[in-house]
């Protein structure tokens, strides 16, 4: 990984508050996926085993009404993350993501990320 994606988890709300080393330990079980404009990373129900952070570009995450119509909730931007929710209360994707220009983002699985947790508390 680069020192962009260094810079990225640095400044990620999840994480900013690591210590270095720590912020090493999480940079290590990332794995770095790109995406071209249009592509679904996640539906709404997808089983979860992980969440994302933003490295470049531009992800929409949304909704689809029962008739089809798609309702945007948000666009996240580079250093932000998201499809955490899962973690936390759940096991599938409350709504799906796609990306709205050529994206790069840092996937970190749920498991690898839990166990970083927990040996640090």
């Amino acid at each position: 990984m680069s020192s962009t994606h260094t810079a990225v988890l640095k400044k990620n709300p999840l994480l900013r508050d690591l210590q270095e080393e720590d912020l090493q330990k999480v940079l290590n079980i990332c794995l770095r996926q790109t995406f071209q404009k249009g592509y679904t990373l996640f539906r709404e129900g997808d089983q979860a085993h992980g969440f994302y952070i933003l490295v470049s570009g531009k992800v929409k995450i949304f909704k689809l009404s029962p008739y089809g119509k798609e309702y945007t909730m948000c666009i996240i931007r580079p250093g932000e993350n998201f499809a955490q929710v899962p973690l936390f209360f759940g096991d599938s994707f409350p709504a799906s993501a796609s990306a709205v220009s050529p994206a790069e983002v840092l996937y970190i699985e749920e498991n690898a990320f839990i166990s970083l947790i927990k040996e640090k508390f």
